[in-house]
């Protein structure tokens, strides 16, 4: 992958020029079914994966490059309704994503109400291997 590309969700490229994203954690929930005993406790039998999402946060200045058109490119392909493919910076592929949601805070405005400073968080979860 290029250098300064932090992670790629289909088109769209986090990358440190812009400012990208400062944390990311990643949270995956297994299913677990309750299968009654008699006279004795419950045993639990594996389902598979329940969830796997992934959480970005992340501050962009306009002084620097950057700012809401970034945010708004990245809800446009959220927009589209369509999985794409997660990939990082390292070359790992992660398959199938879709963005769940994007949240955005504008601080630090100036004169014309433009935010010196942008803070936002994106929310993917994995789609599926179909």
């Amino acid at each position: 992958m290029a250098d300064g590309v932090l992670m790629t969700w289909g088109d769209f490229r986090f990358e440190v020029a812009w400012g990208a994203y400062q944390e990311l954690s990643r949270s995956t929930a297994f299913q677990w079914a309750m299968q009654p005993l008699v006279g004795q406790p419950n045993d639990r039998q594996f389902m598979g994966l329940a969830s796997d999402t992934i959480t970005i946060q992340g501050t962009l200045y306009t002084s620097f490059r950057g700012g809401p058109k970034n945010i708004e490119a990245l809800r446009a392909q959220g927009g589209k309704g369509k999985p794409a493919i997660l990939t990082d910076g390292r070359g790992n592929v992660y398959g199938k994503w879709v963005l769940l949601n994007v949240t955005e805070r504008h601080t630090k405005l100036i004169a014309n109400g433009a935010p010196a400073k942008v803070e936002f968080t994106g929310k993917f979860e994995y789609y599926g291997s179909s």
